[in-house]
């Protein structure tokens, strides 16, 4: 069977969650993945991960008014459509370019959807003000406007069948819940040696807190600067590494002694950057957005044996139960408590991180989530 992987923004980490789906299946289908590329160009880190179609958008697209206000979402639903050539179209996130594109091709070429949703998309248009909203109504040509999300979720019925990564919205949209897997061979913390010469210079003897992905103001990243600054100690530094942005910028300037931002890194080297940490926190505020999420970089901290502190938000205490440190969201005294205990006890840091990857490998790899997968496309069938 072939597949068609319906990226909404290939430029961006939606590109993430569509990486384990198109590894897991690869071996048995062949997988195509397509997407408007808004910037140009694929995401960075998962550039050179599989061969990709995109919709591209140059530089000039973009500095024609009436091309970005009206041509772009008309370029991105013709574009995909052309390049479907799939038995299957699996759409991730409800968007008109995902989403939207799959139904068109359900509806005139009889090819069935599955819509995964990872995030819950329309929260971004309720938290959003009147005004904001009002900016937004004058840039409808764009595919990943806000203001379609609100439909596009209604619309996810139509799709055959949906999947979810998390229980929230397993429920909200009667869907088969599939968290996204990681290759456990691949992520083998006994072929992957710390080596922070290489990578962070000048950090050899510093114990390391990492946290990887989009410093976003619900994923904690504050919090857990200040639970550190807490410490008081000049040899614990968390550690950085993802896109660039405004939040980012402020926190780079309120923690300069404590905060180390490597950049946006290449998914391949993600088992070095992991094989560096003392711990890896995933502080998540519980706010609606959070408490849909179950971020992937999770599933990989397991897979290599880190020691995990996370908020009881979300998935993150079932997924972590017996193998992780469970703090209550926005707790910056918990959170440091807790990075204090790993430090202090190393071999409780070693138990936490063996029994991790040991859950990792049953439950939540790549060879887990394939037959589940597998389940979802057989219900494919149009009526």
């Amino acid at each position: 069977m072939k597949l068609s992987l319906l990226v909404s923004d290939l430029s961006s980490n939606a590109l993430m969650r569509a990486y384990p789906f198109a590894k897991a299946l690869e071996g048995n289908h062949e997988i195509e993945i397509i997407g408007p590329a808004l910037r140009g160009e694929v995401y960075g880190p998962y550039r050179d991960s599989f061969s990709y179609k995109p919709v591209v958008f140059d530089h000039a697209w973009w500095k024609s008014g009436w091309k970005r206000r009206l041509g772009t979402l008309p370029k991105a639903l013709v574009g995909c459509l052309r390049r479907i050539s799939g038995d299957v179209v699996i759409a991730f996130k409800p968007r008109p370019s995902s989403l939207g594109v799959g139904l068109i091709s359900q509806l005139v070429s009889r090819i069935p959807t599955v819509l995964d949703i990872d995030d819950l998309e329309s929260d971004e248009f309720t938290q959003a003000s009147a005004r904001c909203r009002w900016s937004k109504a004058l840039e409808l040509g764009h595919p990943q406007n806000f203001l379609y999300t609100p439909v596009m979720e209604l619309l996810a019925r139509l799709a055959c069948v949906r999947t979810a990564n998390s229980n929230l919205l397993q429920r909200k949209f009667n869907a088969v819940k599939v968290y996204s897997g990681v290759d456990c061979d691949w992520l083998d913390p006994v072929e992957y040696k710390c080596n922070r010469s290489a990578l962070m210079p000048g950090f050899e003897r510093k114990k390391i807190v990492l946290f990887s992905g989009q410093v976003t103001r619900h994923k904690g990243v504050a919090e857990l600067l200040a639970a550190v600054a807490s410490l008081g100690s000049q040899h614990v530094k968390v550690v950085v590494a993802g896109p660039r942005n405004a939040l980012l910028d402020s926190l780079i300037q309120e923690y300069p002694d404590i905060l180390v931002y490597l950049g946006l890194l290449a998914h391949d080297r993600m088992p070095e950057l992991l094989a560096c940490a003392d711990i890896v926190v995933l502080p998540q505020l519980d706010v609606a957005y959070a408490q849909a999420q179950v971020p992937g970089k999770l599933f990989e901290a397991m897979a290599m044996a880190r020691p995990i502190v996370a908020s009881a938000v979300s998935d993150l205490p079932e997924i972590l139960s017996g193998c992780g440190l469970i703090t209550p969201p926005g707790d910056t005294a918990a959170i440091a408590e807790s990075i204090e205990c790993i430090l202090d006890e190393p071999e409780l840091g070693v138990q936490l991180g063996a029994a991790a990857r040991h859950k990792c490998q049953k439950l939540y790899s790549l060879d887990a989530i394939r037959p589940i997968l597998e389940s979802v496309l057989k219900k494919t069938t149009l009526r």
